[in-house]
């Protein structure tokens, strides 16, 4: 089954910019992943997008699920910036809890 996960309604704003909305999109993902689902998450007609909703949203699945399981996540944009920082939180969150044990396995 594949899910998609539209940002923009699920936070009600094109304004992702909290730790507390990125949160909303945590517990969607973090949901969908231990389903099996593949997922998609669509961050069109986002109009402002920070590291702090990203670390929130998807950062901390980091330190729940290995990174195979979390290679079924597609991202979507229109705008290449939010890609790149979706692409530098990921990064940064692999490195952050590669050697802490997994909370949700």
């Amino acid at each position: 089954m594949s899910d998609i996960i539209n940002v923009k309604e699920v936070v009600g704003s094109s304004l992702c910019t909290s730790t507390e909305e990125g949160n909303k999109i945590f517990k969607l993902l973090k949901e969908s992943i231990e389903k099996n689902e593949k997922i998609t998450v669509v961050f069109c007609d986002v109009s402002a997008l920070t590291s702090d909703f990203v670390s929130a949203a998807i950062g901390q699945l980091y330190a729940y699920f290995d990174e195979d399981k979390l290679r079924h996540i597609k991202y979507h944009s229109y705008d290449c910036d939010y890609l790149l920082l979706i692409k530098r939180v990921i990064e940064s969150s692999k490195k952050h809890f590669k050697n802490k044990t997994k909370t949700g396995e």
